[in-house]
């Protein structure tokens, strides 16, 4: 049903394509977006800047097709989608020319049927340094080799308190892990991992050991708050019910 539904939404706007064509961000919440959808998304958005997929069944070659038809994707973030690290990388991610930063997390099934997140498995530091990728030991995203870009979605301040249900990060008040949150409240220059750091491991202790909200996952606190209680938000399909708890 996801699938139909995301497929009847396509052959609507490919009816206006002149009206997307200036599209930087898009966001397709929970559909289940296959390689033919997001090709046929691709051919329709040629500014896009920042892609964020969650559950996607996509392949290597799925993403081949968007990157080369969306040469100006700055942002890549994959919520659990069915590709692997690998995939991205061999998709040539790393040669796209206004490159900032990739964030790529999965899950596993955890306890009392709810979800763990994992780290992307398979690709070192030194993997990622001969595709000419660093990745950050702060935030966990892979970012272009020697980059001073400040891209890096960061909490200067120290997280205390009392348990999660009174505890908050001392520089901005953002009460991460706890729900809604953002992984930062600044942007800082990202800091390069070393064959020794387990990159992944901080940020995913931020986490909280679950998948963060998504939608607002690129956004600094505390501009989380506007957006979430603003009319505006994203379209998720109701009738999906692949991952449950997060719908």
């Amino acid at each position: 049903k996801s699938r139909r539904a995301l497929q009847s939404m396509i052959e609507r706007m490919s009816m206006s394509k002149l009206h997307f064509a200036a599209v930087e961000e898009i966001h397709l919440a929970n559909h289940e977006v296959d390689d033919m959808a997001l090709a046929s998304l691709a051919t329709m958005l040629p500014s896009l800047r920042t892609l964020t997929l969650f559950g996607a069944s996509i392949s290597q070659k799925g993403l081949e097709l968007v990157f080369s038809e969306c040469r100006n994707i700055s942002r890549v973030f994959l919520f659990c989608c069915a590709v692997d690290p690998m995939g991205v990388l061999s998709a040539g991610v790393a040669r796209l020319e206004s490159l900032e930063k990739v964030f790529i997390v999965d899950t596993h099934p955890g306890k009392q049927q709810s979800y763990d997140v994992r780290p992307p498995s398979g690709v070192s530091v030194e993997v990622l340094e001969k595709h000419g990728l660093s990745a950050c030991s702060e935030c966990g995203c892979w970012f272009p080799l020697g980059s001073s870009a400040k891209t890096c979605l960061v909490h200067p301040g120290t997280y205390k308190g009392y348990g999660a249900s009174c505890s908050s990060y001392d520089c901005c008040s953002s009460a991460e892990p706890g729900y809604p949150s953002s992984p930062g409240c600044v942007w800082e220059t990202h800091k390069a991992a070393t064959s020794a750091d387990n990159y992944i491991d901080r940020p995913l202790r931020r986490l909280g050991g679950r998948l963060p909200l998504i939608e607002f996952y690129d956004v600094p606190f505390p501009n989380v708050k506007p957006l979430l209680w603003g009319k505006g938000f994203w379209l998720r399909d109701p009738r999906d019910t692949r991952f449950a708890d997060f719908n």
